[in-house]
């Protein structure tokens, strides 16, 4: 098997179970199984355009079709047979387009791709529409799957770089940024990035593309020839240093052999290579010194408008301001309210009712003595504790205090009960004598 079948056969999209609908005819699907057939579809142009960009082909954007069945030819089931259908439907759908109207056509392929689709959407609804019946057999395709990521790609390499940097020559955007690319490759990607996704300006009869603009100008043709002559020179200086070192290594091998003769020539040619290697660097650096100063001058160009586009901006601004005449209104009428407020707080305040302020004094001098005599409380108590205390008395003299205590205390209880009782025996004689001089009072 080739390896481009053995590539095939490894996706995940063509397993073992798959094959056997994926290699036979199923473009009558497309009336009796419309998904069926839109996945068969789906799953050999997503595998093809996995094989463009893997290398499996001479080109990475362009697919060839004549011997492509052949290649695709699976021991066990064979040839697809609906291979060219699958292609088809991909033109239809706008993923693949022929390579001749592809580089001609000043018209960009998304205008088409999108009423293409719009109206076959309306043809299939209707049933007017079925599959493709004539297949792709040959010629050579652009898959625009394929174009899209390669543009992402130098897009993204060309992000950041000034417009020198982004401006090149078709040999030197191939030998810095699509070196796996071939000269088709490059004339369909940068037709692509002008016509179809405005990301170049591409001049294919100068052969110069600039990135990131619209036109390419005079100073861009004019620095482009720079770089490509710059180019050419370090080439040749390469080969120079080749040169160089060859005819070295044959004077080597002449001493080595004792062929005075031979590395005489080899040493006198080596002189003249070496001359012109001097020659040719001086002019490299002399080229080199031109462009960094072309470089200069356009970041000079690119500050200017900067500068001048702020100034305008500037002036539009001013312009709304008003002047300076319209600030020292604006701000004299600030001075103005400011100090009609003030005014209005000073009135206000004074409109409030008076405070008494002796009574306000009397209050603060009752505070303050107050506090006095609380520091002089705190004082007399700090004092009193910091006095020795008073040394305890013998065991006996407390027991003799005690029971003099106890019976002192006895005696005032006995008392206290014996004019009790005397009270309550003259209470009867005193209500006796009260109801006397009742009676007496009535008589």
């Amino acid at each position: 098997m080739s390896e481009l079948l053995n590539f095939v056969l490894a996706h995940p999209q063509f397993r073992e179970a798959r094959l056997p609908s994926l290699y036979s005819d199923f473009s009558h699907l497309g009336t009796l199984n419309p998904t069926g057939f839109t996945a068969n579809t789906l799953a050999w142009t997503t595998v093809l355009s996995s094989s463009l960009a893997a290398g499996h082909f001479p080109d990475r954007l362009i697919l060839p079709v004549s011997q492509l069945t052949t290649l695709l030819s699976h021991p066990t089931f064979g040839r697809p047979l609906a291979l060219g259908i699958a292609l088809a439907e991909a033109q239809h759908a706008g993923t693949l387009y022929p390579l001749a109207p592809f580089l001609s056509s000043p018209t960009s392929i998304y205008h088409w791709t999108y009423l293409g689709s719009l109206f076959s959407w309306g043809l299939t609804k209707t049933g007017l529409r079925g599959p493709p019946t004539k297949p792709i057999t040959e010629g050579r395709w652009v898959m625009i799957e394929c174009v899209e990521k390669a543009a992402e790609i130098v897009a993204e390499a060309m992000r950041g770089r000034d417009r020198v940097d982004r401006v090149m020559t078709v040999d030197l955007f191939r030998e810095e940024v699509a070196s796996d690319l071939s000269v088709d490759d490059v004339r369909v990607l940068l037709k692509f990035m002008s016509r179809d996704k405005g990301m170049a300006a591409w001049d294919d009869q100068k052969g110069v593309v600039v990135f990131g603009e619209t036109v390419v100008g005079e100073s861009d043709v004019a620095v482009a020839g720079l770089k490509g002559t710059l180019l050419g020179i370090r080439r040749r200086v390469e080969e120079l240093e080749e040169d160089v070192e060859k005819c070295t290594e044959t004077a080597k091998q002449a001493v080595d052999r004792a062929n005075k003769v031979k590395a005489m020539a080899a040493l006198r040619s080596r002189k003249t290579v070496e001359r012109a290697l001097e020659e040719k660097t001086k002019a490299m650096v002399t080229v080199e010194d031109v462009l960094a100063g072309l470089r200069s001058a356009q970041d000079n160009v690119e500050l200017v408008e900067v500068l001048e586009r702020s100034g305008k901006a500037m002036a539009g601004l001013n312009k709304e301001l008003g002047g300076v005449e319209r600030v020292d209104r604006v701000m004299e009428g600030l001075r103005e309210e400011r100090e009609n407020v003030e005014e209005v707080n000073r009135v206000l305040a004074q409109a409030g009712d008076t405070v008494d302020e002796e009574s306000v004094e009397e209050e603060l001098e009752a505070m303050l003595e107050d506090v006095k005599e609380e520091e002089a409380a705190e004082k007399r108590r700090k004092a009193l504790e910091e006095m020795p205390s008073v040394p305890k008395k013998p065991t006996k003299e407390r027991d003799l205090e005690r029971e003099l205590s106890d019976s002192l205390e006895s005696m005032t209880l006995g008392s206290l009960k014996v004019e009790e009782k005397a009270e309550e025996e003259a209470e009867p004689e005193k209500e006796k004598e009260q109801g006397q001089e009742r009676e007496k009072e009535y008589a």
